[in-house]
């Protein structure tokens, strides 16, 4: 096996309202950053007194993934939840679905699926 610590990068342009590009790149989290990412996560579930799941609360959902990945080119700095949540739904689903990509989250789904199937219980 073969790794390399270089995270994972990719560029990104979005076009602001006046038809000026901005300029973005994803960047794959380090462990830390994905650990509170994934608090985050779980914090949005709601439990009963059962201890079973009852509900979850989707704000941010896209945002704060975004928030732990997407820097502005020229701050070099990570772009606020608050300020993606002012972004088009089709934005922020693009942006996600490239985030989770980056950082392997789409791996470790299909990854449990696997382990969940029919064939595997």
């Amino acid at each position: 096996m073969k790794l390399s610590l270089k995270r994972k990068e990719e560029e990104v342009e979005i076009e602001d309202e006046n038809g000026t590009i901005k300029h973005y790149f994803l960047r794959e989290m380090l462990g830390e950053q994905r650990d509170k990412f994934l608090n985050v996560v779980a914090g949005r579930f709601k439990y009963g007194e059962d201890g079973k799941a009852k509900g979850r609360d989707f704000t941010g959902q896209y945002s704060d993934l975004l928030g732990f990945c997407l820097y502005d080119s020229v701050t070099k700095t990570l772009v606020p939840p608050k300020v993606i949540q002012t972004w088009p739904a089709s934005v922020q689903k693009a942006l996600h679905r490239a985030a989770e990509k980056i950082n392997g989250f789409n791996e470790d789904a299909e990854e449990a699926a696997k382990n969940e199937s029919p064939a595997n219980g």
